[in-house]
């Protein structure tokens, strides 16, 4: 059991290498993924939209912070579901513009504390 725990801490902090070097090389202006891998209609409705992208890349700036304080106090975990949940819900959105709007002022919301 703890050999698997350690396997899946070592996945997770893999996983969070990109976002969390991308916090710490000061990096800003980018999204948290490729449009020129995009697949999802949630991605490719981000893609074609520039309020959007700029949502996303708050959102991805915002994470990459969290995800460094998270790694210092040992709650990636917890981080990392959370993300993970509402990746899940702004890909329920699908190309629902209006939806994905609110989706990502929402997360923004609960990542800052404050409001838009």
């Amino acid at each position: 059991m703890k050999k698997r725990k350690n396997l899946l801490s070592v996945a997770i902090l893999a996983a969070a290498f990109p976002i969390t070097t991308f916090a710490l090389t000061g990096i800003t202006n980018a999204q948290s993924f490729s449009c020129a891998n995009a697949q999802l209609p949630s991605e490719m409705a981000i893609c074609n939209n520039e309020s959007l992208l700029v949502k996303d890349e708050q959102v991805a700036s915002l994470l990459a912070s969290k995800l460094v304080t998270a790694t210092a106090s040992g709650t990636m975990q917890d981080v990392s579901d959370e993300h993970g949940n509402w990746l899940k819900v702004r890909n329920a959105c699908a190309n629902d513009m209006s939806c994905l709007e609110q989706v990502y002022d929402q997360r923004i919301l609960g990542l800052t504390g404050r409001d838009l």
